[in-house]
């Protein structure tokens, strides 16, 4: 019986085809990141890995602070289509900004990775906003949908890469513009308004600064780590990560999924209470957990000859960076529920302040530690700033709660804070 009570929050979560096509959505995602990340190690040296993976930091970044800004704020105002309509909009303005100045890095570093990142990010954001609020709040499967077109293309990119028919940045080309094409096309196909503008009235642009803000300074942060570690330690050390890293991205399928689902989910929680909404989320989170874990632990121990075969001559460089990288991963998925009920509690300022405490930590912890033990150093270093990390956003998420629940009360009592 307790179990069954532990479990609802999720089953609720579960039971729609929503829930169940988001993940299967995401699974596919990262198939074909897997895939074109394995295609690239697999014939290129350290130097050249580290060189894709700030590109492909680029991309992540890009992508996390225009989802965190806008569609994220989509997501927190259920049933608001004036909101969305608004939004593509915003994202298209976004994209083109943020193209300039990609490709301006690109030139500036002479690397065709980057530059592909620039000209492809436009219609990329395009194609993340409609997959992300179709799964989130419309018709889950048109996400699904476009999510198999993709991995499609990008799994032929990476065979066509390993058969040697294109080079890496070919493989890598492949991957960005299709998902750019995809983009443009299901925009075209579901009538979604993308003429770049910034409707957004002046309360919810000030949320959506404060969105973007904290994502600027926690993936944000992480961007700055990847390319300082490339100056200081070289684009080597940077490889390594990133070439461990692909192993623990089919994690984030549950996380990334749980994400998108959690702050709507969570928003209307809160008419229950505060009790309810955070005890709901801690039983969310700890069957993300207890599922995760032991994968991410198997992840770790796999043997040298396997790595061999996905990863080449990186294999020697990666084995040792598995175990810290899967304690890091099993850490950001036990913070991702508690992050999402700020979104729901459409707490910005509090992100900021959270994020801007870790995500320095975070910079030190990992700089000095790959200034000391090279890529070792910076996976271990990586996965103790995710313990401060939890323990911070899970306690900031409590409070927030708390505070914004009194504040309710008094407010429907006739009194004021």
């Amino acid at each position: 019986m307790h179990l069954q009570r532990l479990l609802k929050p999720v089953r609720d979560l579960m039971r729609s085809r929503r829930a169940r096509n988001g993940l299967t959505t995401n699974a596919l995602s990262s198939v074909g990141n897997l895939g074109l990340t394995f295609a690239i190690v697999n014939r290129s040296s350290l130097a050249t890995v580290g060189m894709f993976a700030l590109a492909f930091s680029i991309y992540a970044f890009a992508t996390s602070v225009v989802k965190a800004a806008i569609t994220e704020s989509v997501l927190s105002v259920v049933g608001s289509v004036r909101r969305r309509d608004d939004a593509g909009h915003e994202v298209s303005l976004s994209g083109l900004v943020l193209a300039v100045a990609i490709v301006a890095v690109g030139v500036g570093l002479r690397s065709p990775f980057i530059i592909l990142t620039g000209v492809s990010i436009h219609g990329v954001l395009v194609y993340d906003y409609i997959k992300v609020t179709q799964m989130a709040l419309l018709h889950p499967r048109v996400a699904l949908r476009q999510e198999l077109v993709w991995t499609a293309v990008t799994l032929c990119g990476a065979a066509a890469g390993l058969a040697r028919i294109v080079g890496v940045e070919g493989v890598y080309g492949i991957w960005a513009l299709s998902c750019a094409l995809i983009g443009y096309a299901s925009a075209i196909r579901l009538k979604v308004a993308i003429s770049p503008s910034w409707p957004s009235k002046r309360r919810e642009t000030r949320l959506t600064g404060l969105y973007a803000l904290d994502q600027i300074i926690g993936p944000g942060t992480v961007l700055l780590t990847t390319y300082l570690l490339a100056g200081l330690s070289g684009l080597a050390v940077v490889g390594a990560l990133r070439a461990a890293a692909a192993f623990f991205g089919p994690l984030s399928i549950v996380s990334t999924t749980g994400r998108s689902l959690s702050i709507p989910f969570l928003a209307r929680a809160q008419l229950l209470g505060p009790r309810h909404e955070l005890r709901a989320a801690l039983r969310i989170t700890g069957v993300q957990v207890a599922a995760l874990a032991p994968i991410a632990l198997l992840v770790s121990i796999l043997p040298l000859p396997f790595l061999s075969l996905l990863v080449g001559t990186s294999s020697a460089s990666v084995k040792p960076l598995l175990l810290p990288l899967a304690i890091e991963s099993v850490f950001n998925v036990a913070s991702t529920v508690a992050f999402s009920g700020h979104r729901a509690q459409r707490a910005g300022l509090r992100t900021v302040a959270v994020l801007s405490a870790t995500s320095s930590v975070r910079l030190l912890m990992v700089l000095l530690g790959a200034h000391y033990a090279g890529a070792q150093g910076a996976a271990g270093a990586a996965a103790a700033a995710a313990s401060i990390g939890v323990i911070v956003i899970w306690w900031s998420y409590h409070d927030v709660v708390v505070k914004n629940a009194a504040a309710s009360a008094l407010r429907r009592s006739g009194l004021s804070i």
